[in-house]
């Protein structure tokens, strides 16, 4: 009960909303995801170290790193250590 995981895909209705939310584009998400999916080893799934790098370079700028610890913490909703693929990057 307690350890259920879920798997989130990007689906067409996640794209929709992140791009009217976002303003990117959907070949930007899907490369996104596809990335993210990659560099979690495939479990959509990263561990802060992981997720610092990733974020970093998504936003294409190494000054992002201090916030990293605060989104880490905020979608580590669990307490487990890890970040799950929640769509919400952009």
């Amino acid at each position: 009960m307690g350890n259920q995981q879920t798997t989130q895909t990007l689906n067409q209705k996640n794209i929709e909303i992140l791009v009217k939310t976002s303003g990117k584009s959907e070949n930007e998400i899907s490369q996104w995801y596809k990335e993210f999916h990659d560099d979690s080893d495939k479990t959509d799934r990263m561990n802060k170290q992981q997720f610092k790098v990733f974020y970093t370079n998504l936003r294409n700028n190494p000054n992002l790193e201090p916030i990293t610890d605060h989104i880490f913490r905020v979608f580590d909703v669990n307490h487990e250590g890890k970040f799950r693929n929640n769509l919400i990057l952009i």
